[in-house]
């Protein structure tokens, strides 16, 4: 070959090269183009559906016209979302580095938002076009559960595609994700996260709820009042008992003088675990009023059909418990109700009234006397919410709202004798079971219980919180920090000025005035304390075992006015999802800032 040839050659391959070069660019410009526009457009569509997302799942139930043509919107919206995010070149450029998690990103949000659409929201609104809430307001003191039957098909179907696509977003990585994408992302995880509980809690309620109110024959459920006024695990002492009946949807509901139906004679019910035993001696299998203090609603609800069965024979279907805060969230639906002792009871003064003021009215009498006017006063007034409700004068959304914040902050509990129906309560909140870990949250658990015997923790102030130290990373060592501040509100007179049954008057050993608390801290499993510790009262903490967990215990007596805290290190060997904290319910909110660590 000649030189000149060569240098053709070179020049001819050179020039192909370049050709090559300019060819790939072409592509690579045409690719960016075709997925930006396509991006732009795609990312339009998404933000109109998360919005008419919330439009639909806001008015389903209060506005169905409404959520209809929002959901014909966002169908349209989700499925052009998702056209343009699924073609060839937009999946191929979702392997390309860097890009790649982006467009994989807009691609499964699109895919789950019209799945929502389709597979969740309009099976939904499809079934409730229908329905009103006021078809659930009971007429003549009975609910028609046949609308309620017609949502449990459609409301098990939506829970499954709701729960899948909640999953598929969660599962984005979104360190790999652009500041300006993540956030978006973050917002339609939290949207779709909502809309998965909220169709699950649904689907167990359509489930649970016809057999519940007698749609297969008649049932009976003991209703348990507990009273925070005097703490136990669960939220407070057995106050109050009254016997529920439903049949095809009507309810009856008697209350009880739960002192002559749960007689207690000094002899346990049942023998007790050493761990509990350990940990809260043999009073829940003994006395009635402590049934609460186990951190497990099923066993206490088994210990209260124990006391029944004792010198009743009515056959019992399982166990509700809710508490005065509670009714205090049903009056907002009822609003103010006239009771038969000259009082009115609102959503304002409930847990005033009922917590406090029956004890500054009766509490200066005989134990006696004091306890038959207080239970008669009690029963009046739960008769009273009753009634209202029985007759439909709740509003419907707000009662739903009410029983969904009680359940939300473990005030409304419920344990059925029905394996099948309890299986559809376990895993939810209503369990009122230990928590357990899981890939969102690890919790902490703390239980508050009173050492007095008497109403004076309506004025014990709780602040509690529990964090982890840095950012460990996941199945490495880490630390923690738990923090508890306990105040007493008691009036500096309180000793003289309230009455003994308020302050316990010294009966089991703790001098009037003195508010008396266990606090007792489960932690997750595999934690453990990281240094021995107490509080600033000098209270020792103590270390016990249950369950497989580690358990912290300590004791405080506060004077009026008084205060204690404590900030405890804990370890881990396997750090794992963000710690959260469950506590007993108490009558005023937990504060959960400024109370100080141990991190350093």
């Amino acid at each position: 070959m000649t030189a000149a040839r060569a240098r053709r050659r070179s020049r001819h391959a050179r020039r192909w090269a370049i050709y090559a070069c300019w060819g790939v660019l072409a592509v690579a410009v045409a690719v960016g183009a075709w997925v930006g526009v396509r991006g732009a457009l795609a990312a339009q569509h998404l933000l109109e559906a998360k919005s008419l997302a919330s439009t639909v799942q806001s008015s389903i139930s209060k506005d169905p016209a409404g959520a209809r043509a929002a959901l014909s919107q966002l169908e349209a919206d989700a499925s052009e979302a998702r056209a343009l995010t699924s073609d060839p070149i937009w999946s191929a450029a979702s392997h390309l580095p860097w890009i790649g998690p982006q467009l994989h990103a807009v691609s499964t949000l699109a895919t789950a938002l019209h799945a929502t659409s389709t597979d969740v929201i309009e099976p939904l609104v499809s079934a409730t076009d229908n329905l009103n809430l006021s078809l659930f307001t009971p007429k003549d003191g009975a609910i028609d559960l046949t609308p309620v039957a017609a949502l449990a098909q459609p409301s098990a179907g939506a829970a499954t595609a709701a729960a899948q696509a909640s999953a598929e977003v969660n599962s984005l990585d979104r360190s790999a994700l652009l500041p300006a994408l993540r956030a978006p992302v973050t917002e339609a995880s939290d949207l779709l996260s909502t809309v998965a509980e909220g169709t699950d809690a649904l689907r167990r309620t359509t489930a649970l709820l016809p057999a519940m109110l007698g749609a297969d024959g008649p049932r009976n459920y003991l209703l348990m009042f507990q009273n925070p006024a005097e703490l136990r695990t669960l939220g407070g002492i057995a106050g109050a008992l009254a016997l529920v009946h439903t049949d095809h949807g009507k309810i009856t509901f008697t209350v009880e003088d739960i002192q002559k139906v749960l007689p207690n004679t000094g002899e346990p019910v049942t023998t007790l675990d050493a761990a509990t035993l350990a940990l809260f001696s043999e009073k829940p299998a003994t006395y009635y009023q402590n049934v609460t203090s186990v951190p497990d609603f099923a066993t206490a609800a088994q210990l209260l059909q124990d006391f029944w069965k004792r010198t009743q024979s009515t056959p019992i279907d399982g166990v509700i418990s809710a508490d005065p805060v509670a009714l205090s969230y049903l009056l907002n639906a009822t609003g103010p109700l006239s009771l038969r002792t000259g009082d009115t009871l609102s959503a304002d003064n409930a847990v005033q009234l009922l917590l406090n003021e029956v004890y500054l009215r009766y509490g200066a009498d005989t134990p006696a006397k004091a306890n038959a006017q207080q239970n008669a006063f009690f029963a009046v007034a739960a008769t009273a919410v009753f009634d209202a409700l029985s007759s439909g004068k709740g509003d419907p959304a707000k009662l739903i709202d009410a029983l969904g914040r009680a359940g939300s902050e473990r005030r409304l509990l419920i344990a059925s004798n029905h394996p099948t129906e309890q299986a559809v309560l376990d895993g939810t909140l209503l369990q009122g079971t230990l928590p357990e870990a899981s890939v969102d949250q690890t919790p902490v658990a703390m239980y508050l219980m009173d050492t007095v015997g008497s109403k004076i923790d309506y004025y014990l102030q709780v602040g509690a919180d529990v964090s982890w130290c840095g950012a460990p990373a996941v199945n490495t060592p880490g630390t923690a920090s738990l923090n508890v501040t306990l105040t007493s509100t008691v009036p500096a007179d309180g000793a003289t000025a309230l009455p003994w049954y308020i302050t316990g008057g010294g009966a089991f050993g703790t001098a009037p005035g003195i508010v008396g608390v266990a606090v007792t801290v489960y932690l997750p499993s595999g934690m453990q304390l990281a240094q021995s510790a107490s509080t600033s009262t000098g209270a020792p903490i103590t270390v016990f075992s249950d369950r497989g967990r580690t358990v912290l215990r300590w004791n405080e007596n506060l004077a009026p006015q008084g205060k204690s805290a404590v900030s405890i290190r804990l370890a881990t060997d396997h750090a794992s999802a963000p710690l959260s904290l469950v506590t007993t319910p108490t009558i005023y909110p937990i504060e959960t800032s400024g109370l100080g660590n141990t991190c350093g």
